[in-house]
């Protein structure tokens, strides 16, 4: 019989900088409020897997199938992401129309540095360098055309950087049979979208519903399910999908109980429902990364430097997916509710404490969500997205 040890490391160090300018001036009857800046992030990011077995005999070994230790999954990578972005809030008639034009550039740039562990892991993976720059138009618009009631909409032209574990990711998983492969041709994504809605506020509660959507370019759809290589393994990659949309609505509601009645003060409850449908129209599926209907409801009770919140969660069956590419259909995790109970207290100013006890039922559930990669009903790895059963956590926050 032998002893198994196993280290697994992932290291990422953020070193990031923002810089926000706001300026307010008049022409004729216009009001405007400038708002301009910039920001960026280095990222450095590492991870490694280790580990050994004592065999019977006495001795160790470096290898633990299917692994011969250590080994890397990506290799090094450093990115850098740059912005600058500038917009301008022009308020007319008497602040019941607002104007808001606005463009953003973004810079980024991901530099892979292959070592001999990741080459070793991975003989003969290609990595790839990116280098993208992007300008990104928006406007958007608001129209109080009564007491308590506003029209809002807006246009965004969008763009998102490939992550790179999506563009160099290289994991091969013989004793279940699947590999994930690195796609040095992925693209950046950009998109075109479009929301409206209509929202009332009074000072005891509000009601918001909008809609949108979002034309693709390019969409990056992680770890698709792509075949079966010649040594029988599922296939999985990162890839661009060409043409894609993605729509849907969202509802947002939430009451002040204590504005109603001064007996209530502190109390609120506030509620949210979100549906969307994606698809690729490029091979007329739908996409997988899409979540089923979700919504949320929370009532809470808040003092000046303490407060509880319940808060339930629910999601629906997910029910939209592509069909298989296997011999088993894909797997579709069930709809499911939770709740959660939290509480805060800032004891002292700027000092924070938090705790928590998340899914008070201690219900077995699979947040669609959660899942990374595409499985099917007969995958042995389903039991691995099941989320946490009960749990409890506290964190303390302090800042100056």
């Amino acid at each position: 019989r032998s002893r198994r040890h196993r280290e697994f490391n992932f290291d990422q160090r953020v070193y990031g900088l923002q810089a926000a300018f706001h300026k307010g001036l008049q022409t004729g009857a216009v009001e405007h409020t400038l708002t301009y800046g910039v920001d960026g992030t280095w990222t450095e990011t590492r991870q490694k897997r280790d580990g050994y077995q004592v065999l019977a005999n006495g001795q160790a070994s470096s290898t633990i199938l299917p692994d011969a230790f250590p080994v890397r999954d990506f290799p090094i990578t450093r990115t850098t992401e740059l912005g600058l972005y500038a917009q301008d809030e022009m308020r007319f008639a008497d602040g019941r129309f607002s104007l808001v034009p606005g463009v953003r550039v973004d810079h980024y740039e991901l530099r892979p540095d292959v070592d001999g562990i990741f080459a070793a892991d991975n003989p003969g993976v290609a990595v790839s360098d990116l280098t993208k720059t992007s300008v990104s138009p928006k406007l958007g618009m608001v129209w109080r055309f009564a007491d308590q009631w506003s029209l809002f909409a807006g246009y965004a032209h969008g763009f998102r950087s490939p992550p790179y574990n999506d563009v160099n990711l290289g994991f091969t998983n013989v004793a279940f049979g699947y590999t994930a492969i690195p796609n040095a041709d992925l693209k950046p994504e950009t998109s075109d979208g479009l929301e409206l809605g209509v929202r009332w506020a009074s000072p005891a509660a509000y009601v918001s519903v909008s809609g949108y959507y979002n034309d693709y370019k390019d969409f990056i759809e992680s770890q698709r399910q792509v075949g079966i290589n010649s040594q029988g393994l599922i296939v999985f990659q990162s890839q661009n999908v060409a043409d894609a949309e993605i729509y849907g609505a969202e509802l947002k509601a939430g009451v002040d109980i204590g504005k109603l009645s001064s007996a209530l003060d502190g109390w609120s409850v506030n509620s949210a429902v979100a549906w969307s449908r994606g698809q690729n129209k490029t091979e007329d599926v739908p996409l997988e990364s899409i979540d089923p209907l979700r919504g949320t409801v929370g009532i809470a009770f808040d003092r000046d430097t303490w407060g509880v919140e319940l808060a339930g969660t629910f999601a629906r069956r997910k029910d939209r997916l592509p069909p298989a590419t296997g011999t088993s259909p894909p797997f579709a995790p069930a709809g499911y509710g939770v709740l959660d109970l939290m509480a805060h207290w800032e004891f002292a100013p700027g000092a924070k404490l938090n705790v928590g006890v998340f899914n008070l039922g201690d219900r077995r559930y699979i947040d669609y969500a959660a899942i990374t990669t595409a499985l099917a009903t007969n995958s042995a790895v389903i039991d691995r997205f099941t989320q946490p059963g009960r749990t409890v956590s506290a964190n303390l926050s302090v800042s100056w």
